[in-house]
This record gives C-alpha cells, structure tokens and sequence, in this order.
C-alpha cells in the first residue's frame, strides 16, 4: 500500500479555535497537503526560508485501508486501517497572510517536511482495537519493538500495517468495537523536554466516524489516503535546534524529529 492523499482538518477543538482567535463551523473545514511534505520518524524537519513562524500541530492521523464513498457514519470506523501520531506543520505568518487576502493556505502547510507522522497502530472495528486501553497502555508487541505498528519506508509504502502474526490486545471499554478507543486518546507534544501541547482526542468537535462520512461524501477514499484530525490547543513556533517529541495513546505511536534550516533556493 503506498500513501495517497492527505486530508487536513482544522478547528476540531474550541481551545484551539480561541488561541487562534476563530470561529468554530458547523462543517469540517478541510485543506490538503502535498505527499512530498510527509516526514518519517527521526527525520528533520527543515524551517523554509519563506517563513520566519513555523508551529507545530500534533494530532491524530487516520489511514484508510479500503476504496470507499459516502460512507453512513455508523460504518465510517470500518474504513479505518490504522492511526498515528503526527504532526501538521504550519508557517504562521504566509498563513496569516493567506487569511487575510482569501487565498488558500497551501503554502503555508505544504513545504517538504511539514507533515511528520508516527509508526501506525493497527485498528480493527469488527472486535477490538489493536491498542489497549487508549489513553496509555501499550500496543501488542512484536519483533521489531514496533508494538505493532506498521513501518513506513521513505517512498511512501506502508509496510506490515497488519500485524498478522500476532493476537489483538482487546479494548478496556465496555464498547467493545474499537471506535472508543480513537474517542480516548492522549496527545501530548514535547519541544527540548518542554510540554508545548497535552490534550485528549475525546475534545474533537467532529470526531473521526463524521470525518470520515463527510469527506466520503465529497471525495472517494482509497486505500492510504491519509485524514489529520485536528490540533488540540498549545501551538507555539518551533527554531532551527529545536527537538520535537510527539506521541498518541501514551506510547502507542511516537515521533522524534529534530529542526533545522532547509537549505535556501
């Protein structure tokens, strides 16, 4: 499977909306990013010369593991192969700038680097997820200390994204299909030791069933399509330097990146 389209959402969590000084609306807004600007664990993240602000934005990353079109959302968690943590890097002022003059915001979220994610957590609807416990227990474990995670190589395929040989961790809750576990889930975000975000996936305003209908419902889904969910509040920028640590679910999916500066044009 090979990584396709990555779909962004924005202003999925009040607190966030109000650090920005938004408004909340009463559908998803959506962006895209380009498949160049992905990054992979203990990659580096390169600041762009065309920005002199660029934050970061940890959240919850689905991928979709089936062709699908609008989708009902009480099947929406099916469509669901696995999730990650990830990271959705914006440069602030040419957003900023794009807000002001009514123009996308492609530029300011689609440099190379400017969208890392996390090993994936394999998830399955139909019985359990493959993480237990959500919030901060620990994935099934396997051979490559992965936990079960699917491996990424830097053409964009996804490797063992269904970890076969081994047995699901069943779910702590009582619902027993899986979806509550996405609905629980830690986020936390360090920049040199420092926590810069710490927020709970159950604070979504849309979460991942009505995500994944909505978007279905204008655009086919196809298998590695990729859906940021949203940033929790706790935006700040990030400096050449700069360490990064990002994780979901305690230590389900963790991402360590260090910053540089991209090398001018």
């Amino acid at each position: 499977m090979q990584f396709g389209t990555l779909y962004c959402i924005g202003r999925n969590y009040h607190e966030h909306i109000s650090e920005m000084n938004s408004r909340p609306t009463e559908e998803p807004v959506v962006f895209l990013k380009p498949r160049s600007s992905l990054l992979h664990p203990h990659e580096t993240i390169r600041i762009p010369p065309d920005s002199k602000n660029v934050h970061h934005e940890a959240e919850l990353v689905l991928l979709i593991g089936e062709t699908c079109r609008r989708v009902p959302k009480e099947e929406a968690y099916r469509k669901i192969a696995a999730f990650a943590i990830g990271i959705d890097l914006t440069a602030r002022d040419l957003q900023s700038h794009a807000k002001n003059n009514g123009l996308p915001w492609t530029l300011s979220k689609g440099f190379d680097t400017f969208a890392p994610i996390g090993p994936f957590v394999p998830f399955d609807a139909s019985g359990a997820s493959c993480a237990s416990g959500a919030s901060g227990a620990s994935g099934a474990s396997d051979e490559d200390g992965t936990g079960g995670a699917g491996k990424v190589d830097h053409t964009g395929n996804i490797i063992n994204i269904v970890n076969s040989g081994s047995t699901p961790h069943a779910a702590s809750h009582k619902d027993r299909s899986g979806t509550h576990d996405l609905l629980d889930l830690a986020i936390h975000l360090r920049v040199n030791g420092e926590t810069r975000q710490h927020d709970n996936t159950s604070h979504m305003i849309f979460p991942p069933d009505e995500l994944i209908s909505y978007l279905s419902h204008r655009f086919t889904l196809t298998p590695g399509d990729l859906i940021f969910t949203g940033t929790p509040k706790g935006v700040s920028q990030i400096q050449p330097g700069d360490v990064i640590e990002a994780s979901i679910g305690g230590h389900l999916s963790v991402l360590t990146l260090e910053v540089q500066s991209a090398e001018p044009l």
